[in-house]
Order: C-alpha cells, then structure tokens, then sequence
C-alpha cells in the first residue's frame, strides 16, 4: 500500500511540474535580417536568422506577467553568456554578413518587442564587443520611396567585428513601467564575413 501511494505521488509531482512548465507563457523570437546595403535599391540582398531556418538557437530563459508579481533577478544590464559553450554540440547553419550591412529586428508588434537589446559579439581572437541598446521602431523607404507602415521593424546597432567569423548573441530584456524585468531571452547564431 505504501509503495503504491509513493507511486501516486511522484506520478502527481511529475504532471504538476509539466503542467507548471506548459502554462508558461511563450514569446516570439525576433527574426534577425541583415541586408547588403551596396546592393540596387530595388533588389536589396538580405537574409533571415531564425530557429525555424536552424540558423539560430532561440532559449526563453524567464518569461512572468507584466504586472505580476515574479521578476527576473539576474543581472540585466550586459550579457554575460559563454556563447561558444552555448553552441558546442548545436548543429547550427552559419548566417553570412556582407562588408557593408543593416540590421533589423523583425517578427515581433509593438506591444511585444522587447525593451533592450544586450548584444555580444566574441571574435576569434578572443576579443569581445558588447553593447546595450533600447528596440526602437524605424520607419523605412522601401524602393518607390515610400514609407513602410506595415511592418515593424527594429534597427540593430550592429558593430564591425574582426575576422572571418564570429559568434553573436542577442539577449532581450522586457521591462515593465516600474522597470522591473518580466523577461529575458537569449537569441545565438553564427554569423561568416562574406
């Protein structure tokens, strides 16, 4: 009998666990653009990074309620991720960046694009770049001149690296009107001079 209810009971804790982990809330991954800026007007080069393309490694690390009452209590203000340990036995497509570049966010409204970007570029030397920025909605021309209204978009202040190759990763940070952190997720990839 006793072995039976033990039974019952870790059969319990495990469907309260997984029910814990379905009910959590999940949000989009940004998709990474990078367009080749010295290409025609009219047919700009670009390309997509994204899970779904297996060209990155999207990892929601916390996700709580806006106005709850659980916070994120890492630190938030530089990404301190070991990104090579991250992609060691990741299977991952390596994205190209042209010599003359744009970056920008897309994939994500308004209301649920995060409030930074902590971005983290390891060299192959061994040097890092690191830098903070706030996700911004830029308004584009596309090629009439016109402004693109439809589509968000959040530019990538994107520093030159050293090298043929790089690791990248992209932390987004969710901030609440109290600037108390609600989210966090870590977005890697691999990106190759072209």
């Amino acid at each position: 009998m006793k072995l039976i209810s033990k039974y019952i009971l870790v059969c319990f804790f495990i469907l309260s666990i997984s029910f814990l982990v379905s009910c959590q809330k999940k949000v989009d991954e940004p998709i990474v653009n990078i367009e080749d800026t010295l290409t025609e007007k009219g047919n700009l080069k670009s390309i997509q990074l994204q899970e779904i393309k297996k060209n990155t490694i999207y990892e929601q690390v916390f996700f709580g309620n806006e106005n709850g009452n659980d916070f994120f209590q890492g630190q938030i203000d530089r990404s301190d991720i070991a990104i090579e340990d991250k992609l060691l036995d990741k299977n991952l497509k390596s994205g190209v960046i042209p010599e003359n570049y744009y970056v920008f966010l897309t994939g994500v409204t308004n209301k649920k694009k995060p409030t930074y970007l902590l971005g983290r570029i390891e060299q192959i030397d061994g040097k890092v770049i690191q830098w903070k920025q706030e996700v911004k909605s830029v308004q584009r021309k596309d090629a009439n001149g016109v402004y693109q209204y439809d589509v968000y978009q959040y530019e990538v202040e994107f520093p030159k690296f050293e090298g043929e190759r790089a690791n990248v990763s992209f932390r987004y940070i969710w901030l609440n009107k109290e600037n108390k952190c609600y989210g966090v997720a870590d977005q890697l990839f691999i990106l190759k001079k072209i």
